[in-house]
């Protein structure tokens, strides 16, 4: 009985384990708590969406970058076909095409003017009519100008007649002694060749010389405003004959006692006395005095802008500052203006009027 018992418990230990050795496959490959019929947690429908990629998958195929984060284009740089050869101006900024003004050079380096001669070629300068070499006389007409020497009424000449004193018999052939002083001629009070006197003793025509050499322009360009200033109306008046002769003499020896004030007095000669002193009479008149003030000091200011614009010019030209400062040294203004000379005229021509002897 025990033996029939214990056979059937080994018979059952067995069929046990037989039915768990077949049951075994489908139990250990479920790891989920959920039995096969329970339904799956509504999360699960969304498995495919959200489920990360496996390093295999994500090493294998690298999703594509999107449009917008690619690097952008290169706008900044010209496309090949659109790229130049570089010119020399832009390989070379700092020597810029000149302009046609400017001096060229020989193969030693010296400049050669261009076009005409800044030096006027086949002109005979005449101390008394230029500036520089540059004509600045003008058919002048003082047509309505007042006579500050009013006991003199008498028919005028329109030219102006303040050229280079020149001693001699008078110009005027057909005049009998005693009647340049019924004749009015058109006058320049502050006289062309004072201001030619004065513009080469400070040295503007000089410097002006060389920062044309430099720019390549004509002088006569830049004293274009010079001469229109010299030969406006509040500059002319009417005055007799003999009188101007007279002036133009006070004006030579001033000129050649080198502008000073107190510069040799001529000769005594009564006749001249008496002229000198009606010169005196002139420039000391009040509206005459005051127009040639204002004039010489504007001469005296529009120089020295002539000089700045040269200056500028001859930078155009690329021309070296130390050869630009040289050039501007020789003008002195400090030392001689038209200013300063003419009020030592002034002065010179009454101390003319008063010699005795």
């Amino acid at each position: 009985m025990h033996r029939q018992a214990f056979f059937s418990l080994i018979v059952a230990v067995i069929a046990l384990c037989a039915a768990l050795s077949i049951a075994a496959p489908t139990t250990g490959l479920s790891s989920s708590p959920y039995s096969p019929n329970s339904p799956k947690p509504e999360f699960q429908h969304f498995a495919p969406r959200t489920k990360p990629k496996s390093p295999a998958n994500s090493s294998s195929k690298a999703p594509a970058k999107p449009k917008a984060a690619a690097p952008p284009p290169k706008k900044a740089s010209k496309p090949a076909h659109i790229l130049k050869a570089p010119t020399s101006s832009s390989t070379h900024p700092s020597t810029p095409k000149l302009p046609d003004r400017c001096p060229a050079k020989d193969k030693t380096g010296k400049k050669i003017t261009k076009g005409r001669s800044i030096e006027l070629e086949g002109r005979t300068p005449n101390p008394g009519t230029t500036l520089c070499d540059v004509p600045i006389r003008e058919n002048v007409d003082c047509t309505g100008r007042p006579s500050p020497l009013e006991h003199v009424k008498r028919r005028s000449q329109p030219d102006s007649s303040d050229s280079e004193y020149l001693p001699g018999p008078s110009s005027s052939e057909d005049s009998s002694e005693g009647e340049d002083a019924n004749v009015l001629e058109c006058e320049h009070a502050v006289e062309l060749q004072l201001l030619a006197f004065t513009f080469t003793k400070n040295g503007f025509c000089a410097a002006l010389d060389d920062l044309v050499a430099l720019s390549g322009m004509g002088k006569d360009a830049y004293l274009t405003d010079i001469k229109t200033k010299i030969n406006q109306k509040t500059n002319l008046y009417n005055i007799p004959k003999d009188t101007n002769a007279a002036k133009n003499h006070i004006t030579a020896k001033f000129k050649a006692g080198n502008g000073a004030s107190d510069a040799a007095t001529a000769p005594f000669d009564p006749e001249n006395v008496i002229q000198w002193g009606r010169v005196k009479t002139y420039l000391n008149t009040p509206y005459v005095s005051s127009n040639a003030a204002t004039l010489v000091k504007s001469i005296d200011t529009k120089a020295t802008a002539l000089l700045e614009k040269a200056e500028l010019d001859a930078k155009g030209c690329q021309a070296s500052q130390n050869t630009i400062d040289s050039a501007k040294a020789k003008f002195e203004p400090s030392e001689v203006t038209m200013a300063s000379i003419w009020e030592n005229y002034v002065k010179y021509v009454t101390t003319q009027a008063k010699v005795k002897n």
